[in-house]
């Protein structure tokens, strides 16, 4: 019934010729009424058997009385409802406009279960992969150098699905971000929304080891990343580390992700330096560096973790 077509009129027209013409005594001729659904009423109550309150035309207040519906008729809160008069009390037939709900978006940085609202449409699916650490450095002989390689972004997915094909509720996991050590990083893990969208996390960055003479190491890559959705982006591979024997050895920088950026690459001129970690979600961490001057160890930088993010329109 929403809308404001002829057609629509013409029904109501009907119904309140029927119910005047055909009204039991207990309902003392009572006129069809218009109202809206109270504001505060939530979907969810309906499944449950728990029927709406109505604020009536030309009243300040809500009723106390809940109403039932006429089956076929979902109440959601605002919309503006035609009663019509059964026995001793009301009886809601529908809606003859309807007030636009906003969207409702849950943001989940840890895992946990996602319920899905009641009088849900659409459901955008955000998911991104945690990223991958960078390489660090292992304790080195006498005038050895070391260097790593930056850690990968994770990967992102993106799905838009119809309410009528998920589940009611849904398992949401949100991949870790890689830890930075002193050899390979970690690799981040994969983010999901339970079977319906998926992006795999970024690998680690590798690490040169000890080595007295100048060597490379390359960053993480993304050949291998897994994403399960319609929209599919992988994150980018970490640059690659150089040790440099008696020069600057240099630590590359995090792969960036679709919803977070890589650590910065490092140099060392004969220091130690640390591995940066990544921002936002899903980056991938800085390779660490050390020169001639310092045979200590150190840390690839950490990646950052990853986010589903779950949009529902009504």
């Amino acid at each position: 019934m929403a809308g404001s077509s002829g057609k629509g009129h013409d029904f109501l027209r009907t119904i309140a010729a029927f119910g005047q013409a055909n009204a039991p005594a207990s309902s003392a001729n009572k006129p069809i009424k218009m109202g809206r659904v109270d504001y505060d009423y939530a979907p969810s109550d309906f499944l449950g058997g728990v029927m709406p309150r109505v604020l009536f035309d030309g009243e300040k207040t809500v009723s106390q009385k809940r109403y039932q519906v006429v089956a076929g008729y979902y109440p959601q809160p605002g919309h503006r409802v035609c009663l019509i008069p059964v026995g001793t009390t009301y009886l809601i037939i529908g809606s003859v406009d309807s007030v636009q709900q906003d969207p409702v978006v849950s943001y989940f940085t840890e895992s946990d279960t996602w319920e899905k609202p009641g009088g849900s449409r659409m459901i955008r699916v955000q998911v991104q992969g945690g990223g991958g650490a960078g390489g660090g450095c292992v304790a080195t002989a006498s005038g050895a150098v070391c260097a790593g390689g930056g850690g990968a972004g994770g990967a992102y997915g993106e799905s838009w699905l119809s309410a009528n094909s998920v589940t009611s509720s849904v398992v949401v996991t949100v991949g870790s971000a890689g830890v930075g050590g002193t050899g390979t990083g970690g690799s981040g893990t994969t983010s999901s929304f339970g079977a319906y969208v998926s992006a795999s996390g970024g690998p680690g960055g590798g690490s040169t080891g000890s080595v007295g003479t100048n060597a490379g190491i390359s960053g993480g890559t993304t050949t291998s990343q897994v994403i399960v959705a319609d929209l599919s982006i992988n994150g980018s591979g970490g640059a690659g580390g150089a040790a440099a024997s008696g020069a600057v050895s240099m630590g590359g920088a995090g792969g960036s992700s679709h919803l977070g950026g890589g650590g910065r690459g490092v140099a060392a001129a004969g220091a130690l330096v640390t591995g940066t970690n990544a921002a936002g979600y899903g980056g991938g961490g800085g390779g660490a560096a050390s020169g001639t001057s310092n045979n200590a160890s150190t840390t690839g930088g950490n990646g950052s973790p990853g986010i589903v993010i779950v949009t529902t329109f009504f």
